[in-house]
Parts: structure tokens; C-alpha cells; sequence
């Protein structure tokens, strides 16, 4: 780990810490043992770790590195701010990252941690068609598919000719007060004394809702403007697969979650850590799933806790036996913007019945990605 990648990560406790009157480092080290593992739980010897037991000190003790011993274990003992970094990885294996890891307990630092991390075997990765998909939905009160291995809606709102998975939206616009305490009306008021007096505003007000929707620069009203940026909103995301006997597992149990990286904001700074199982399921699916946004999340993302597992593109015997089928996965929980937008990433495996998704980052069958269209994780 680079200097600038420490930095970008911790930045938000860099702004904390000066926050703070009392000296965040204490006087005493705490040890810190990591403990490396398979995903069967079985030790890994020799494996690389690296910790970050402070930023903000270029002293030898403040980033040390060494390897585990046959029982899996490694421990650095150093004075230590309250939230780490910690890196661990092993040839024939993917790496994993903890970032911003509390080892405080009511604001003291502990003297003493242990950090149990799993790291998961390379075993068979492959080309599959894989893209972090951010994109607005054409039609709300409307069942529209989206196509898997094009990555775009269905015809006519892309270009896309498979229904893999479909979307629904349902949303409203709230008249209530602002959080400052003023009316909607009252903050448009404002807003509209301030564009009089400022003309050269008024454009890019309205281009805002332009780029959010993927629209022709002029398209937004100066209404619709309004209604997109003032007020809060409310809603239902739904989404489902239309083939008969397909479905989706949101993979919550199962789901390996360390580090924050890699995402659009992290895309020069990778950890390329294998979250979801290897494997597709072939049984337990559900036909559908949703969210419910309520004002105060309308711009916030869902969490990156689960993802979700797909069966697509069923054909069947005379007898309706499921005869082949393709899976693909979303290596997160949909990240949604309730006035309508959602930002996921998909891999699809384009062999039917095959339920490897173990994504080959150098063999994407998609050639002509741009930087925030490339996923970063396996």
C-alpha cells in the first residue's frame, strides 16, 4: 500500500481526528494479531500483512509489514490511533482489506486485538460479460427489462433483446418543509429571485435533471427542475425475473465484505476481494425484490452489505423441466436514487447451465468500457 493510497483512504478520519482537542495516539502500543484463514477456516501460513497503526506518524512503527506463521497468525505491537488499516495476501489467493477498522471500545484504545480475515482461493476465473451499470430508469409505473449481456434496457428504451431482469418504479414528489425550516414554495421563491438577478445559473440549474436523466441538454422545464432538486421524494424500487421458473437470491450469508474498494470512487486504488461465492445456485430462488426509499435516503446509497444471484433465460421441456439456464450476480446491492436512478454491477456467465461466476478481471468479454464502466472485483 502507497502512501497516497493511506492517505485517500483515511481522509475522513484525518478530518475527525483535528476534530478532536484530546491526543488520539495514546502513550501505550497496542498489539494487533492477525489471523488469516480460508474460506473452510483452515490457517494460512506465509501469507503478506501489512498495518496501518498510524497515518499520521512516519516513525518505523507506524505502518509494519510481515507474514504469518503455520498457525495463520501474525502480530505487530505499536502505538495505534483508534481506526486501522490492515492488508493481507497470499499468492493463490484473493487478497482482502480492512479500511477505517475501530479497535476502540468507548473511545480508548484497546491494548489488545485480534482481526480474524478470510481469504478466498483463485480456482477457475472466467471471461463473463461484466460492467458497473449506472443508469436512469425510462418509465416509472412500468415493468422494463433489462438486458444482462448488453448491459442496456430492452427495446425500445436500448438495445438490449433479452428480458433478464426487469425494474419497477413508483415515486412521488413530497411537498413539505425543507430541513432549514423553509416551505418548498418559499426555497423555489428563492431560487427563482436568485436566477433573475444571476441568468447565467439558470442553464445549469436545469441541466442537472438533463445529465441525471440521460437527456438532450434543454430538455428539463424549469418546473420539472424544480421539482427534481427542491423536493424529497419517495418510493418503491422493485425488481424481478420475467422468465418462468428463474429468479434471484440476495446472498447475504454468504457475502465476504472487508474493505469499502473498490467502487467508482476507488477505482484507482483496487482490492480485488472474491465477496460472493464462486458458484451460482441452482434452486431457492425468489421471483422478486424490493426496496423502499422515504425522504433522507433519496440521495443516499444502499449500503454494499449483499448481492444477488440470478437464473435467466429458462427454456423448458414439454413436461416444464428447466432444461438450461443462465446465471449472472450483482456483486452488490443496488445503489438507488428514488427519483430514478440505480447503479449496480453484473457479471453474466453467457454459457447456458454454466453456474461458474468467478470473473477473470483480464478476460471481460466487454472490450470498450470506459474507466467507471470496468468492475474491480472477481
Amino acid at each position: 500500500m502507497n502512501q497516497i493510497h493511506r492517505i485517500l483512504l483515511l481522509l475522513p478520519l484525518a478530518v475527525s481526528l483535528a476534530s478532536c482537542q484530546e491526543d488520539p495516539i495514546p502513550k501505550y502500543k497496542t498489539a494487533i494479531t492477525v489471523h488469516a484463514q480460508d474460506e473452510h477456516g483452515r490457517p494460512i501460513n506465509g501469507a503478506n500483512v501489512e498495518i496501518v497503526h498510524n497515518l499520521f506518524e512516519s516513525t518505523p512503527g507506524s505502518v509494519v509489514n510481515g507474514k504469518t506463521a503455520v498457525t495463520g497468525d501474525f502480530t505487530s505491537a505499536e502505538r495505534s490511533i483508534w481506526s486501522i488499516n490492515m492488508a493481507c495476501s497470499r499468492e493463490g489467493f484473493y487478497p482482502a482489506k480492512l479500511t477505517d477498522y475501530s479497535i476502540s471500545d468507548d473511545r480508548i484504545i484497546k491494548k489488545q486485538v485480534t482481526i480474524n480475515i478470510t481469504l478466498k482461493k483463485i480456482t477457475n476465473p472466467i471471461a463473463l460479460y461484466a460492467k458497473q451499470n449506472d443508469v436512469p430508469i425510462p418509465e416509472k409505473e412500468k415493468w422494463i427489462g433489462f438486458d444482462l449481456q448488453e448491459c442496456d434496457w430492452v427495446k425500445p428504451y436500448g438495445k438490449g433483446t433479452e428480458n433478464d431482469v426487469a425494474f419497477f418504479l413508483e415515486n412521488m414528489m413530497l411537498d413539505v418543509p425543507m430541513s432549514n425550516g423553509q416551505s418548498g414554495a418559499d426555497r423555489i421563491a428563492e431560487i427563482k429571485e436568485f436566477h433573475d438577478k444571476n441568468p447565467q445559473n439558470k442553464a445549469s440549474y436545469l441541466e442537472h435533471r438533463d445529465e441525471f436523466f440521460n437527456l438532450p441538454k434543454g430538455t428539463s422545464t424549469y418546473e420539472q427542475a424544480f421539482a427534481f432538486r427542491v423536493h424529497p421524494w419517495r418510493g418503491t424500487l422493485k425488481m424481478r425475473i420475467p422468465s418462468e421458473k428463474g429468479g434471484l437470491i440476495a446472498e447475504k450469508v454468504n457475502y465476504l465484505l472487508y474493505s469499502k474498494s473498490p467502487s467508482s470512487d476507488y477505482v484507482h486504488l483496487p482490492v480485488t476481494e472474491m465477496r460472493m461465492p464462486y458458484h451460482a445456485p441452482t434452486t431457492g430462488y425468489q421471483a422478486e425484490y424490493s426496496w423502499e426509499k422515504i425522504p433522507g435516503q433519496t440521495l443516499a446509497a444502499a449500503p454494499a452489505e449483499f448481492g444477488f444471484f440470478i437464473k435467466t433465460r429458462i427454456k423448458l421441456d414439454e413436461k416444464g423441466n428447466v432444461i438450461s439456464a443462465h446465471y449472472a450476480k450483482f456483486i452488490t446491492n443496488l445503489e438507488i436514487d428514488i427519483r430514478g436512478r440505480i447503479k449496480f454491477t453484473s457479471y453474466f456467465n453467457p454459457t447456458a447451465n454454466d453456474t461458474n461466476l468467478e470473473f477473470d478481471l483480464k478476460k471481460n468479454l466487454f472490450t470498450d468500457l470506459k474507466d467507471l464502466e470496468k468492475p474491480y472485483l472477481p
